[in-house]
């Protein structure tokens, strides 16, 4: 553990576990859903509906948002997977953490296995999320980035689920993913399709748009695991 991680680790956890209240209320916001991505995806569906004189190239913008968040969880996930494991926070056994109220030992671990910290996925889809709103709005934008940062990311560094340099290496991930994403493909046929889609066929886009909204909003959790599922399954038939 680096000197930058552990100093502001250190510096958010002599606060932990003085007032229930306090840590609990982290906890909640950190953990519930409507807080995290209830929230963007809210932002999403009101700049949609948001009467302007360029809406078609600001519906454009948002569905290349929506589509970049499955590049966003995909390679946070990934990258988490790939690269060299590390202990979060409150597994560090090197670092005398102090468990906030409401954090148990076990959290963020699946079927007993400890998840790798790094990069943060949070931060990844929805620093990539708060970019692409960015190109839509740019007060919408920084008040998305504003938020992702105070209500998503540092929540977490607080319960011990991160370490500082997680969320920074995963907005960075998201921010160049956005940034990359509405450069190459603002104006790209498949963007148009979508949007005359959205048009010609409106019952069906607008579920699937909430339906992915839902998903954002859950961080693709049921999305994974279905993913995992088949993939286990494909793997027990090969062997």
């Amino acid at each position: 553990m680096n000197i930058f991680d552990e100093s502001i680790i250190s510096f958010f956890n002599q606060f932990a576990h003085s007032s229930k209240y306090f840590d609990e209320t982290i906890f909640v916001i950190a953990n519930n859903k409507l807080f995290k991505g209830g929230v963007v995806v809210s932002l999403i569906w009101a700049l949609w509906f948001r009467k302007s004189s360029n809406q078609n190239s600001v519906r454009e913008h948002i569905i290349i948002t929506l589509l970049i968040s499955i590049v966003a969880i995909a390679v946070g996930k990934t990258l988490a997977s790939l690269l060299p494991f590390r202990y979060r926070p409150i597994h560090e056994p090197n670092l005398d953490f102090q468990l906030p109220y409401g954090i148990l030992e076990t959290a963020e671990s699946h079927n007993g296995i400890l998840l790798s910290s790094m990069p943060s996925d949070h931060a990844v889809l929805y620093f990539a999320l708060a970019t692409g709103l960015w190109f839509v709005s740019k007060k919408i934008g920084v008040l998305a980035l504003v938020y992702t940062t105070l209500v998503i990311a540092l929540p977490r560094i607080y319960l011990g689920l991160h370490y500082p340099s997680d969320i920074i290496v995963g907005s960075i991930i998201g921010i160049l993913i956005a940034l990359g994403a509405n450069a190459l493909l603002k104006d790209h046929k498949l963007i148009k399709e979508i949007l005359d889609f959205s048009k010609n066929k409106p019952e069906f886009f607008y579920a699937l748009f909430f339906l992915f909204s839902y998903q954002i909003a859950d961080l693709f959790t049921d999305s994974y695991s279905l993913v995992k599922s088949n993939i286990k399954f494909l793997i027990s038939l090969s062997s």
